[in-house]
Order: structure tokens, then sequence, then C-alpha cells
């Protein structure tokens, strides 16, 4: 993956997220991209957690948009 589609692939996420009301389970995130890559998905996840744009709620099991 280039980083054109990464970051195209960020805004796909920020964008399902943004829809869900800001919060979404992380296993609805999953299922909404499940014909996307595990690993594809996972590394945006994790890039996306690393510029601070999506936290992680253990306690709820939930991605949180940061805004």
């Amino acid at each position: 993956m280039d980083e054109f589609q990464r970051e195209d692939m960020i805004k796909s996420v920020s964008g399902t997220v943004e829809k869900n009301f800001c919060a979404i389970k992380r296993e609805d995130l999953y299922k909404k991209y499940k014909n996307t890559d595990p690993e594809t998905l996972k590394s945006v996840i994790e890039t996306m957690k690393s510029r601070n744009l999506l936290r992680y709620d253990p306690k709820t099991d939930k991605y949180r948009l940061v805004l």
C-alpha cells in the first residue's frame, strides 16, 4: 500500500467512525471493512492512533475519533 492509498484509507475510516457518532466498536469496524486485508486495516488504525486521530477505549471496546 502506497502513501496515497494509506491516506485515502485513513479518510475512509475517519468518515466511518464519524458517521457512527464518533465511536465504533472494534468488531463493527472490522466488519465494515471485511473486504480489506486485516493487516492493512490494522496498519491504518495504528497510523491513526500514532497521529492521535483515533483512540481505543478498552473499557467499552470502542475506537473513538479525536476531534
